[in-house]
């Protein structure tokens, strides 16, 4: 659902901003250069290729018209201007490292899947998946949101444009407005060579009159482009799709881009509100304490909310205020042995299934490598020893099955005028003989007893208890039943 906008008024957000921090953002503004024509003005020599570019000005026209025949990226932005001194933003500590393990793991990965062959297939396969659905997006955006321009919100298009000076990116991305049904987000992406960044209409309405807290949101967004977070994609994919890994790495990133966008705000607190209305919405993140928020990281240092933080790929909202703002955040010292004791549960609840899984397959293949003298005679009793304790039982129930079956033969010579010439007919006499009962089995190895035709007459037969020793089989055959 829309969020109503007559829902921010009055005592808004922006209300408590420093008048201080205004003038100081006016000045700011003014010392901006001046905007490039907009995209729909007619191009002039500026968009030729330097005369020393090694690509030749017919290759790029050519590249251009067909693009524009694919519709696969619209008109270019102009580039941004960069004569504004930039702002130094420091990654977070931790992006390059998380980044380097997401890469190396991404590469052996990339290599067993190009050995294995069937690997690549699947990946092919869900990576045509993957681009067909982004594709879809894309084209819901460009045809569904609302893009800025000159002609179309464009005080709003040159205050990101102005944000996107200040950080130094090469090109204005593609800003994009978007109905969110109530979902109070931001999203930067990329397509080809062409970045997008998309506002949810319900977030730019919940800031309100509050230009910091949107600002902080915006260039969080412009963070991701800066810092190079939409590059390799598809090298770092099967990395980040591991689990605790690539969620630490998206998390650092997410640390990083918001030191972007706290960078462009001039009044750091109001542009945390930005974070608080993420949290609560306009009408209660706009009042919201922002030190009590950040205080709730103190409910996070426990081991399972420690563990569960590991599968996240955004850090909560409390931590991201404490480390925008270092004041804020919980007092005493920080606890270290949750993340150790979180290490050992997960190690725990990984390695427990996988090494029992090991034993298992180990223990089977324990025989393979057996060194043993000569085989032992395999027997029946071996076999089914566990179901029948007692030898002369088995027999005695083998003797009374086979003179059943027998009768029941005889009942079909009688009936049929000859005797079952194959195995199905001597079941089928059993079903005449004993419509109500089962076929019987050998008790010495639980299958169904032997059946010959020889002749006129039949025999059946329990091999016993020794496969290769015929002398202790239990035979049952016509003359034998004649004789009863």
């Amino acid at each position: 659902m829309a969020m109503n906008t007559s829902s921010v008024s009055g005592t808004g957000i922006g209300s408590g901003i420093d008048p201080r921090a205004r003038a100081l953002d006016a000045s700011r503004r003014a010392r901006m250069l001046p905007l490039r024509p907009p995209v729909d003005a007619p191009r002039g020599p500026v968009d030729a290729p330097p005369s020393g570019s090694v690509t030749s000005a017919a290759t790029l026209s050519l590249f251009k018209k067909v693009e524009t025949m694919l519709h696969l990226t619209p008109e270019e932005p102009p580039p941004v201007c960069a004569e504004e001194p930039s702002l130094h933003v420091p990654r977070w500590p931790t992006e390059l490292p998380w980044l380097a393990a997401v890469a190396l793991v991404s590469l052996l990965l990339w290599t067993v899947i190009v050995l294995s062959g069937i690997g690549l297939v699947y990946a092919l396969f869900v990576g045509v998946f993957l681009f067909l659905s982004h594709l879809g997006f894309i084209a819901h955006l460009r045809g569904s949101a609302v893009r800025l321009g000159g002609g179309q919100f464009p005080d709003l298009h040159a205050h990101v444009l102005g944000l996107a000076r200040r950080l130094r990116l090469p090109r204005m991305p593609e800003v994009y407005i978007l109905q969110g049904g109530g979902l109070l987000n931001a999203m930067a992406t990329r397509f080809l060579r062409s970045h997008c960044v998309v506002l949810y209409s319900d977030l730019l309405e919940a800031c309100g009159g509050n230009t910091e807290a949107r600002d902080m949101i915006i260039g969080h967004e412009l963070g991701h482009i800066r810092a190079g977070h939409l590059r390799w994609r598809w090298f770092l994919a099967p990395g980040l799709a591991m689990p605790v890994l690539g969620h630490a790495y998206s998390r650092a990133r997410e640390y990083t881009c918001d030191r972007y966008g706290a960078a462009v705000c001039v009044d750091r607190f109001a542009a945390l509100r930005g974070l608080a209305i993420l949290a609560g919405g306009a009408s209660y993140g706009s009042r919201a304490d922002l030190a009590s928020l950040a205080g709730q990281a103190r409910d996070l240092q426990t081991i399972g909310m420690t563990l569960g933080r590991w599968f996240m790929t955004h850090p909560p909202l409390s931590m991201r205020i404490a480390a925008l703002d270092p004041a804020l955040a919980p007092g005493g010292p920080s606890k270290r042995w949750p993340a150790v004791a979180a290490w050992g549960a997960l190690l725990a609840l990984i390695g427990i299934p996988y090494t029992a899984l090991f034993l298992v397959f180990a223990h089977g293949l324990f025989p393979l490598f057996r060194v043993s003298g000569p085989p032992a005679e395999v027997t029946r009793s071996d076999l089914t020893s566990h179901r029948y304790l007692d030898i002369t039982e088995a027999r005695q129930q083998a003797q009374d099955d086979l003179d059943a079956m027998a009768d029941a033969v005889e009942l079909f010579r009688t009936s049929r005028g000859h005797i079952p010439r194959n195995e199905g007919e001597l079941y089928e006499a059993w079903d005449l003989a004993h419509p109500n009962e089962s076929p019987p089995s050998d008790p010495f190895d639980g299958e169904r007893y032997g059946y010959e035709v020889r002749g006129a007459g039949y025999r059946l037969w329990s091999a016993g208890t020794s496969l290769k020793d015929p002398a202790d089989d239990i035979v049952v055959g016509s003359e034998e039943a004649a004789a009863r």
